[in-house]
């Protein structure tokens, strides 16, 4: 079921073979791999999650578990439908997410993952420019009688806008009130326009799929299944996967 619901990079483990060469889809895949559940003998089964039309995901981690998230979850996207259809905001103010493995991709495109903002006035700058963008695609997609990016797919799942990943590791209680009325803006309007709201320490994500890594991890929607969040990608692995698709 894995290889049909997240076919290739989207679900395979960071041992298998598909890290060698990309291979990029040509249709919007919908879920992703977070994990897997014990299985006898060794062989666990993936744990998915839908990644489109589900909302926000209000995460629940420590550091080394947000960052093996975060890391896992961009490489999966840049590998599966390439680095140009990928937009990614990062707020990290201590910088522990070590985004920066990605920085090579930026050759590709300077909006697919560029430098960790890490002070609110720049973060407060690019969720203005994060609602101009989904204005537009909103503007587009009523032009062609839509409500939401995921119905224009029809049949096709061909992706006509890039896939939008906010990332946000940590408070953003001091935004301005203009910067928390857009974030809010964001998060509500968001998930039919494209945009995966990730966050840590934030509380009360509207519309939130809420998941606890570990371990013991849980998720909504996944039921009481004992699985564990999966460790990020290796430095080397991430390093050699961006010099493949630059």
């Amino acid at each position: 079921a894995a290889a049909i619901l997240a076919p290739g990079a989207l679900s395979a483990p960071w041992s298998d073979a598909v890290w060698q060469e990309p291979e990029q889809a040509p249709v919007l895949q919908r879920f992703v791999r977070l994990g897997e559940t014990a299985g006898e003998g060794g062989q666990g089964v993936p744990v998915l999650l839908p990644l489109v039309e589900h909302g926000n995901w209000q995460v629940q981690a420590s550091d080394d578990d947000f960052r093996s998230l975060v890391q896992g979850l961009l490489l999966r996207l840049f590998f599966t439908f390439n680095p140009a259809r990928v937009r990614v905001v990062v707020y990290d103010p201590d910088l522990t997410l070590d985004t920066a493995l990605f920085s090579e991709l930026r050759q590709i495109s300077r909006d697919a993952c560029p430098s960790a903002t890490t002070s609110v006035e720049e973060f407060e700058a690019r969720l203005e420019v994060l609602i101009d963008e989904l204005t537009e695609i909103d503007d587009a997609l009523t032009s062609r009688g839509f409500d939401t990016l995921w119905g224009s797919l029809g049949g096709t799942d061909r992706l006509d806008f890039p896939i939008r990943v906010l990332v946000l590791n940590g408070s953003v209680s001091a935004l301005s009130d203009r910067g928390q009325t857009r974030l809010t803006q964001l998060l509500r309007i968001g998930p039919e326009r494209g945009l995966v709201m990730i966050g840590r320490s934030v509380i009360g994500l509207p519309r939130a799929v809420r998941l606890s890594l570990g371990q013991l991890a849980q998720a909504d929607g996944l039921g009481s299944a004992e699985w564990k969040s999966d460790d990020g990608p290796s430095r080397s692995l991430v390093l050699n996967a961006c010099a493949a698709l630059a």
